[in-house]
């Protein structure tokens, strides 16, 4: 059988067996039942540390050895043949034997160097995490040792911040212990959920502003938003905060790592924490850069383009270095005499009538479900599975009408019959291809009418792993929220063309922006986005065509100033951008 194994697991595992050894010829290993790992895990258990994608899993089990075994995981794409390469792959090994005070004692000879506080809380106080490789995890819960070995994870998942917390916790209980939850929950949380953004808004500007955050797992891009309040007018102003976290997997790591990327920077004791291991360096050159440690978290962060207003405000270089600390999860300890924060005021966007909006909230107008939704949501339901799939399912189709005409052909030929077996050529391939051509139109048409009214938002956008016409598809994340207040969480690929009313290009909402969605209520994760409304999004993307609208016949008037047709074309098009309330002079 072909070796899965990774050589850095086979190295560990090697390490392991030689170092419980011990003086004697034999060791508990030698006399405990082999271990079938492969069995030991589901396709739904392993799959969240494979990838955040849809695909299908397979294991290869090794042979397996008195104490011990080992799995391999491989995550494939959905509807690939079973020789197709994986996606990601994930490692496992276990060792078992009945004396627990025998393998804590081998446990911490072999790893003494590398155990790390577990991210994880468990009902054992005896229970170890290490790490003895990046990307390896290893977990001990009585006489069980489970190692992880996740260095060929999918991109999506290598870049998630809570990566360790879920090998930990998959390693844990893998191992038998009881899992309860993160230690500390900003663990499991991205660079910029841990900050307090009108902390950032005041480093950045004292002007009336918004921000816009980009989220990438451990990395965080947060700009400013101008505070004109003009609909569909939001431009970058000046102001952006990068940061970058990095688990270095213990505290020691991390402080050396920040010493050989900085070793001439002077330590800042500006800002006080609860932790006397914590460390910041700052550059005398430029005051809004900053390289924090906090436990095994190391973080860079840069300030750039603040206003000179911000930067000249009372405590400017505290609420920088502060912001570092609080990226990299420290716990920080009031400075008397500090001076407060400044309060920055948000935009404010005024309709014609002069009332204020929220652009941050969004409530869509009505629209409840059918009388029969319980009959007719199964159905829609069921033709929006087809239109996600319908890539996939063209082959089943082919294969499927091929498969009926021989079996009908035979059958006819058993009864000495004409067979009409053909007309499944006839009926599936071309329903297969109508699937591609207008599936995600008549499936998002039925949703928007039999779906429930409900506000939406995307929290976050990945790149995935298929590549569709030379652009790799990304993986929306959604929350819903039901008119009884109720928040749902789902998603969509930008392949899947969910936005209703259909366009020839399709625009999806950014980070933050509420939109509305039309959803099942029998299946509420199955939705669709819509376009023709009036939501902060919706308007946003009305003004972007009626913008660009303006600009293509601003062009060919100043092109052709004397054509009386493009003359007429611009004024048209910039009165319908100001009674739209998009033009650039409002």
């Amino acid at each position: 059988m072909r070796s899965n194994w990774p050589l850095p697991a086979l190295l560990l595992q090697g390490a392991f067996l030689c170092a419980t050894a011990g003086t004697s010829a034999a060791t508990p290993l030698d006399h405990a039942p082999s271990i079938d790992v492969c069995k030991m895990v589901t396709a739904d258990e392993i799959r969240p540390i494979l990838t955040l994608e849809k695909s299908d899993v397979r294991s290869s089990p090794e042979r397996p050895k008195p104490g011990s075994g080992t799995c391999t995981w491989d995550a494939i794409d959905p509807g690939l043949t079973a020789d197709a390469p994986p996606t990601a792959s994930v490692s496992i090994a276990v060792y078992r034997v009945g004396d627990a005070a025998w393998m804590a004692k081998n446990f911490s000879i072999e790893f003494r160097k590398v155990i790390v506080p577990s991210q994880v809380r468990t009902d054992d106080p005896g229970d170890l995490i290490a790490r003895p490789k990046q990307e390896t995890v290893a977990a001990r819960h009585g006489g069980t040792v489970v190692v992880v070995e996740a260095s060929n994870q999918a991109n999506d998942l290598q870049r998630a911040p809570e990566r360790f917390y879920k090998l930990e916790a998959f390693a844990l209980r893998l191992a038998g212990a009881t899992v309860r939850g993160p230690v500390d929950p900003r663990t499991t949380q991205d660079a910029c959920t841990p900050l307090d953004q009108q902390q950032v808004l005041g480093i950045l500007t004292t002007e009336p502003s918004s921000l816009e955050i980009n989220r990438d797992g451990l990395r965080c891009t947060i700009e400013v938003k101008d505070g004109s309040g003009r609909v569909g007018h939001w431009v970058d102003n000046r102001g952006e905060v990068q940061i970058t976290r990095i688990d270095a997997r213990t505290n020691a790591e991390a402080l050396r790592f920040q010493h050989a990327q900085t070793p001439f920077m002077p330590v800042s004791t500006l800002v006080r924490t609860n932790d006397p291991r914590d460390r910041l360096v700052t550059s005398a050159d430029q005051p809004g850069e900053a390289w924090a440690v906090h436990g095994a978290n190391y973080v860079t962060l840069g300030v750039q383009n603040e206003t000179a207003a911000a930067r000249s405000s009372p405590g400017w270089r505290y609420r920088v270095q502060r912001l570092a600390f609080e990226a990299a999860g420290a716990t920080i300890v009031p400075t008397p005499n500090m001076p407060p924060d400044p309060i920055v005021p948000k935009p404010v966007d005024t309709e014609a009538s002069g009332n204020p909006r929220d652009t941050t909230q969004w409530t869509p107008p009505a629209h409840p479900a059918p009388a029969l939704s319980w009959l007719i949501d199964p159905i829609v339901a069921v033709i929006a599975f087809l239109s996600v799939w319908r890539m996939f399912l063209m082959p089943v189709f082919v294969v499927g009408a091929i498969a009926l005409m021989v079996i009908g052909n035979d059958r006819a030929a058993k009864r000495g019959k004409t067979s009409r077996s053909r007309l499944w050529l006839a009926i599936l391939i071309p329903i297969g291809f109508l699937n591609i051509m207008l599936g995600p139109w008549l499936s998002s048409t039925l949703i928007y009418h039999a779906g429930v009214s409900g506000s939406a938002m995307v929290t976050a956008i990945r790149p995935t792993s298929t590549q569709y016409n030379n652009h790799t598809v990304e993986a929306y994340v959604v929350l819903i929220r039901t008119p009884e207040g109720k928040v749902i969480e789902s998603g969509f690929a930008d392949d899947d063309f969910i936005v209703y009313p259909a366009h020839n290009e399709t625009s999806y909402p950014g980070e933050r922006l509420p939109f509305t969605v039309r959803y099942l209520a029998h299946a509420p994760r199955t939705f669709v986005i819509v376009a023709s409304d009036d939501s902060p999004w919706a308007r946003t993307l009305r003004c972007e065509h009626i913008k660009q609208a303006e600009r293509d016949a601003e062009q060919k008037s100043v092109f052709a100033p004397d054509n009386a047709a493009y003359k007429a074309a611009y004024q048209h098009a910039s009165a319908e951008a100001r009674a739209a309330k998009c033009s650039e002079a409002d």
